[in-house]
């Protein structure tokens, strides 16, 4: 089956406020049309007369061996999908052999998906966003480091929540029984409810996640590497290894964010050797390179 496939397939099954939610870029789409675009650019030279009689799709990302090279970037709300959430996503990364990226606002708590990666052998990264609440942020990251995860993953493309046009005209919020499962008090693990016309995640965003982010947020006290997700720019990537962080996802947020941001296709000029990931929200690609041409991918996938 291909992507699209799982589209098609999912438009059939999701209700519409999960797949409008799931499915839409912000304001125009037109970051979105252009990733899309991008990759169906891009071309491949197959090389001949090369042994591929043993292939070894293995990769090493931070001493530890992946036996593949792609894996599932953070999503939030996979419950919108799937009563089993992102317990059905860890399966499913088991099956592939790929890292999972759970967010900080899954639908199942942290220590309920790391009970399931243990037994399905999937290693686990966190995706962080930072509160306006610091005990919030360090309750996140603690049980991060305790729930086994391997990276710390750090959103730095979301000061605001993009204009997406779709949810604000479906005044969209988490159904009834749905909660960000990761924040422990009740009230904030809610979305706000609004009327018509307004999006519960772009209020949440707008009273709980911190905007004022510098490069001093990068001193974290943390035991994890630290991945810094949502880099679109070489100088931003240089200053990253300055700040000595382990690796980067160049990312723009699968067009949901900047909808004038270019597609993630392009040259880091990364002074230093970094391990960068390319993806959009829901997929990433690793390569170690110093510069090379970098690429975005399609949508919404392990959703789907």
């Amino acid at each position: 089956m291909t992507v699209d496939d799982y589209r098609k397939e999912a438009s059939l099954r999701l209700k519409k406020l999960a797949r409008d939610y799931y499915e839409a870029g912000s304001e125009d789409q037109l970051t979105l049309a252009r990733n899309e675009n991008a990759f169906q650019r891009l071309l491949i030279r197959p090389r001949c007369l090369r042994d591929v009689s043993k292939i070894d799709t293995s990769v090493q990302w931070f001493g530890r061996n992946q036996s593949f090279p792609i894996g599932l970037a953070p999503s939030a709300f996979h419950c919108l999908a799937t009563k089993d959430g992102e317990l059905s996503t860890v399966r499913g990364a088991s099956k592939a052999g790929s890292v999972m990226i759970i967010s900080s606002w899954s639908t199942t708590a942290i220590e309920d998906v790391a009970k399931q990666a243990k037994q399905d052998n999937v290693e686990l990264w966190f995706q962080l966003y930072v509160y306006k609440n610091k005990a919030i942020t360090s309750n996140l990251v603690s049980r991060a480091e305790a729930n086994g995860c391997k990276a710390l993953v750090l959103t730095v493309d979301t000061p605001v929540l993009g204009r997406r046009l779709v949810d604000i005209r479906n005044g969209f919020t988490l159904p009834k029984g749905l909660r960000m499962a990761n924040i422990d008090s009740l009230e904030l693990s809610l979305m706000p409810s609004v009327e018509e016309g307004k999006s519960g995640l772009l209020q949440y965003v707008s009273d709980q996640v911190d905007p004022g982010l510098d490069w001093d947020v990068l001193d974290w006290t943390t035991k994890l590497p630290v991945i810094v997700k949502g880099v679109m720019r070489g100088d931003d990537a240089d200053e990253a290894v300055r700040k000595g962080v382990h690796g980067i996802i160049v990312s723009n947020h699968g067009g949901r964010q900047m909808d004038s941001a270019p597609a993630t296709v392009g040259h880091l000029d990364v002074g230093l050797q970094l391990l960068i990931f390319l993806g959009s929200s829901n997929y990433f690609l690793q390569i170690e390179v110093l510069s090379k041409v970098v690429r975005a991918v399609k949508g919404r996938v392990p959703v789907r």
